[in-house]
């Protein structure tokens, strides 16, 4: 099963597929992010800034491909954001693929996210990392955008006055952060029994790899989410705005994977989720 879906989530554009195993690349192409690069396909490296969750291949492999395809068509060297144990991996795995194709090493850029820290990027964006539970050091993110607010006393001015105001050098606006994307990247559900920004998002992209009737702690030693657990977390996701389930296993179809989610979701958390 490998689908490719486009959706639009308040105001956010999110395109791509994740299937556990096999490849994850979601694509936010409206803020030139791709989350997690399992393979590096062709609409995949139309996202310069690359937010890499943790080193298995399915979510890492295809790092090389996405930096060699952006320079054959002179694009701006890939942007490679990740846990800091994958810094000199991302190193050795570039030099590696220049010594086998006995050609010059390919232009990146590789940025460290710590958990909590914040990462801007040059499109006005930022990104902060958080931890998320796996079989191997692994990290969520954060996305938003930042953004001018006018202070409180200048709401309602009329844009000539704040013209001349600027012009003055006075500040009438603040910078904020908005908020608009989490993203898991794998996990197990006790990530969400945190108090974690994501749980604030107007859009949470997460992991549901099981459906059936694996046993919990079968899917915990996997370092994954059964549906269920989020089923009864579903106090812990109200504040949450859309939710987008993903990386389910390749042993269900797509028309099992719609039925199973019609069937066990209770109604109101329906509303609000979808999958990709």
């Amino acid at each position: 099963m490998v689908n490719d879906i486009v959706l639009r989530l308040n105001g956010t554009l999110i395109q791509g597929h994740s299937v556990a195993g096999l490849e994850t690349a979601i694509q936010l192409p409206e803020m030139d992010i791709l989350l997690d690069c399992g393979q590096g396909h062709l609409q995949a490296r139309n996202c310069r800034y690359v937010l890499i969750t943790h080193g298995h291949m399915d979510h890492f492999g295809g790092i090389a491909r996405h930096a060699y395809t952006r320079q054959m068509v002179g694009m701006q060297p890939s942007c490679f954001i990740v846990p800091p144990y994958l810094v000199q991996p991302v190193h050795e795995m570039m030099a590696f693929w220049a010594r086998v194709q006995h050609a010059k090493c390919v232009e990146y850029e590789v940025r460290v996210a710590r958990p909590g820290e914040t990462v801007l990027l040059s499109n006005n964006r930022f990104v902060r990392a958080f931890q998320t539970i796996h079989r191997i050091p692994s990290q969520g993110y954060c996305i938003g955008e930042i953004r001018k607010k006018l202070k409180p006393e200048y709401v309602g001015v009329e844009g000539r006055k704040l013209g001349e105001l600027r012009r003055q050098g006075v500040c009438f606006a603040d910078t904020v952060e908005v908020l608009q994307v989490a993203y898991t990247g794998d996990t197990v559900a006790r990530v969400f029994d945190q108090d974690i920004e994501a749980l604030k998002a107007p859009v949470l992209i997460t992991e549901c790899t099981f459906l059936g009737d694996e046993t919990l702690p079968d899917v915990h030693r996997k370092g994954h989410i059964h549906l269920d657990e989020l089923v009864v977390r579903d106090d812990r996701l109200e504040g949450v705005g859309q939710i987008v389930l993903t990386h389910f296993s390749d042993k269900y179809s797509e028309r099992q994977i719609e039925q199973v989610l019609r069937e066990r979701i209770p109604e109101e958390l329906r509303k609000k989720t979808c999958w990709l």
